[in-house]
């Protein structure tokens, strides 16, 4: 399949385990346009602080140490690791306050949606192709939280 051309060719799957109230799905079209995408890594070159990514940013020291960030220029930049895997990186010039509500809006639960009960079918797939995933995703414990009898990792 070619790359999509637009956002209407970016089909979701079927599958999604994942559904959004009308309030929260507000929210987050409020925070994408308040904010942009802040799920990645985001740097605040005014403050000097990261906005969001702090999880991402520490799991990449722990596991490579110290990375370049190679900067495209403006406000795009990506951090390549051993692997080859390249890493995002969002650099805006922002007040502390409007830093702290990106903070904020990047982490919340409010906004992101939730699963539905769909979502232990797919953990049956993961662990059936890949038990130790499971575990370590710590997708069996999110399948409990849905209190279903049958489930046995």
């Amino acid at each position: 399949m070619d790359s999509p051309s637009s956002l209407k060719e970016l089909r979701a799957a079927d599958y999604n385990p994942r559904s959004i109230t009308a309030d929260a799905f507000a929210g987050l079209g409020y925070s994408m346009k308040e904010f942009g995408d802040v799920s990645g890594i985001t740097f605040n070159r005014t403050t000097g602080h990261l906005v969001g990514g702090h999880q991402r940013v520490a799991s990449l020291r722990q596991r490579f140490g110290d990375l370049k960030i190679n900067v495209n220029g403006g406000e795009r930049g990506f951090v390549r690791d051993p692997e080859g895997n390249a890493w995002p990186v969002r650099f805006v010039e922002w007040s502390i306050d409007k830093e702290k509500a990106a903070n904020i809006a990047a982490n919340a639960k409010t906004i992101g949606g939730v699963f539905t009960t769909d979502v232990v079918g797919l953990i049956d797939e993961v662990l059936a192709w890949n038990p130790e995933m499971v575990t370590s995703l710590q997708l069996d414990t999110l399948a409990t939280e849905f209190q279903i009898p049958d489930f046995d990792p």
